[in-house]
């Protein structure tokens, strides 16, 4: 939406047909049309709003009640170009229907290469300029990205978005220029704030393409959280299916040397580089972990009997190049981290790529659920309840600690 500021004090009629020509485009509402009619009020609007159009008259006084200036819009333009707690405007544009203020400040407008109009009822040019100058910010404003504070990635889109798209965001499609990725935009409303959310998935499956996408996200957005959901092989006896995981920490198992030893056998000499999780968030976590209510509402939201407890649990999830369903490899791994959790294929990908980003860098964690033990046994029958009990307990801490 572009916003308007008009500073025009004396010539009513000059003011409304300015109006009428804002209001033929549906992009400027009534409420983004502000109206003042002296220099401080303007200031006082630039301290507060970002204002995409400036439109002012040259006559206008520096006080409410003031004689007008006959080069008060001069004076304010050189206020906003020198005062650094006034909010630039992104356009200018003066109108003035007396020639000789119009001739005085003509070179300051040039100068500076702002747009200067003669106001004359008899002629449709200030008209046709003041619509094109419109126009234009209007198309640049549908080019401009939305602020987000979130991000969600995903490694599949079917299952694991889905279930995010589940959500009660308001989500709408998002295409950037340019730009291949399909972004869904939503909105999570708490207490008396919004949160702008932007969530995608990834290209393929493993750490390079949930690298990229987080690299992505993180350059074009800047959001101040980046979460990622989905399903994971767990570690049977650790865990169940639909557990949630919260990965910490997260490393490459695959990370190491492959050599022989002395009897010529192979071996592989892991060196893992482990990432946490940011320590205020891991508390705030590990209290939801003892709170039951969150993962029994979500457990009984689900519809269908399952016959085990959900839980949350925090702990090392390690992340590779493939798909695992050889329980030798899989008991290799866990020689890594006594207390593994967990074995997927993206965690450590956005974790390194956030961990790579210049400052300021967004809180980083990943919310699996399993939904399989990485053996010859598993299959698809938990993979829909794990997506889901991954995206309803990320939009709960969401909403529980994220402002």
């Amino acid at each position: 939406m572009i916003k308007v500021l008009i500073v025009d004090d004396n010539d009513y009629n000059k003011t409304q047909g300015i109006v009428k020509i804002l209001k033929e485009f549906e992009e400027i509402s009534d409420s983004n049309i502000i109206e003042v009619k002296d220099i401080s009020s303007a200031k006082r609007i630039l301290k507060e709003e970002k204002i995409d159009l400036l439109i002012l008259d040259i006559k206008i006084p520096i006080n409410n009640g003031d004689d007008a200036d006959p080069e008060g819009g001069r004076i304010l333009l050189e206020d906003i170009h020198l005062d650094n707690s006034l909010k630039k405007p992104i356009s200018i544009l003066g109108i003035s229907s007396i020639d000789d203020s119009y001739l005085k400040v003509k070179s300051a407008f040039d100068n500076k290469l702002w747009t200067l109009l003669k106001f004359d009822r008899s002629s449709d040019n200030w008209k046709i300029c003041l619509k094109n100058k419109v126009q234009y910010l209007i198309d640049n404003d549908n080019e401009k990205l939305p602020e987000i504070d979130i991000a969600i990635i995903t490694a599949l889109f079917d299952r694991e978005l889905e279930a995010i798209l589940k959500l009660p965001c308001n989500w709408e499609e998002l295409n950037i220029k340019n730009d291949s990725t399909i972004y869904y935009k939503g909105i999570i409303r708490k207490d008396n704030i919004s949160l702008n959310v932007i969530a995608a998935a990834c290209s393929r499956m493993g750490m390079s393409a949930s690298a990229s996408l987080t690299t992505k996200i993180c350059m074009t957005f800047k959001p101040k959280y980046i979460f990622m959901s989905g399903i994971t092989a767990g570690i049977e006896g650790k865990c169940k299916f639909g557990d949630i995981l919260v990965a910490d920490p997260a490393w490459d198992w695959g990370n190491g040397k492959l050599t022989i030893d002395e009897e010529g056998n192979p071996i592989f000499n892991s060196s893992p580089n482990q990432i946490k999780i940011d320590q205020k968030y891991r508390e705030l976590l590990r209290k939801m972990s003892v709170n039951r209510n969150f993962v029994d509402k979500i457990k009984n939201d689900w519809g269908e009997d399952i016959d085990h407890i959900l839980s949350l649990r925090i702990g090392p999830v390690a992340s590779g190049a493939a798909v695992l369903e050889d329980p030798i490899i899989a008991s290799s791994i866990k020689k890594q981290h006594r207390d593994l959790l967990g074995i997927e294929m993206e965690i450590y990908g956005m974790m390194l790529a956030v961990e790579t980003l210049p400052d300021p860098q967004p809180i980083a964690i990943a919310f699996k659920s399993v939904c399989d033990y990485a053996d010859p046994n598993k299959n698809d029958k938990w993979q829909k309840y794990a997506a889901y009990t991954s995206a309803s307990f990320l939009y709960e801490f969401i909403k529980e600690h994220v402002d």
